[in-house]
């Protein structure tokens, strides 16, 4: 199997939203949402052994392993120069084999593949711990004490090139957990207290949200009334 050609690689597609008043010229932007991405792959089956049969084999190999019943799949990019990795969801549409090379030991082949979210991601999910307390005691008894100080803020850099979904996990105790975005002013305040062993997790993810308590047994329970 070898891959003549890639298309779809490039800027997500969008769809620039636009409105217009009675009476406007032109039209005012509303915004613009992207949309899903398709990849195509143009390859050539090729036979080593001057095979008509191994090209049919190849062919169906190919058929079993892009079949959209499967379901989605992962693509990955790994840059040589840059040595980024990214990856994107898709779900193929089945490999469509096209008789246009002259020879029965060749075989040109093209996979679509549809990507519903658009967007590539780095692999590596990047993880940020805010402590309720930094520091701690210090020994042995003497003056002055020092005690552990409230860990109030951390700075977290978005590397991507759009607003990325976060996933909070608050472990109790906690009487009321308060989190703040202080450069959007966007807040999540959960109303309750969280237990000691047990914990909150809170997925702002678009299509996969939800907030949910997890106690000290593993046991899962809807949570999603408890944010203000």
């Amino acid at each position: 199997y070898r891959v003549r050609g890639i298309t779809g690689f490039g800027g997500a597609p969008a769809t620039i939203q636009l409105q217009k008043a009675p009476y406007q010229d032109g039209k005012t932007k509303r915004d613009a949402l992207a949309e899903e991405r398709y990849i195509t792959l143009d390859m050539l089956i090729t036979s080593t052994n001057n095979s008509y049969a191994d090209i049919l084999n190849a062919r169906r190999t190919l058929a079993n392993l892009f079949n959209p019943k499967l379901g989605d799949g992962i693509l990955r990019w790994t840059q040589s120069e840059t040595g980024k990795v990214y990856d994107i969801v898709a779900t193929p549409e089945g490999p469509e084999f096209v008789d246009d090379v002259n020879s029965r030991f060749a075989q040109r082949a093209i996979i679509t593949l549809v990507a519903p979210d658009p967007y590539w991601y780095d692999p590596a999910v990047s993880h940020h711990t805010v402590a309720a307390f930094e520091g701690g005691w210090k020994f042995p008894w003497k003056f002055p004490l020092k005690f552990g100080t409230i860990g109030r803020t951390l700075t977290i850099t978005n590397e991507g090139d759009v607003n990325t979904p976060i996933m909070l996990t608050i472990t109790g105790y906690s009487k009321q957990a308060r989190i703040e975005n202080v450069t959007t002013g966007e807040i999540i305040e959960v109303n309750r207290e969280i237990p000691a062993g047990s914990r909150i997790e809170i997925s702002t993810k678009f299509g996969n949200k939800y907030v949910q308590l997890v106690d000290g047994d593993g046991n899962v329970t809807n949570a999603f009334h408890w944010l203000v």
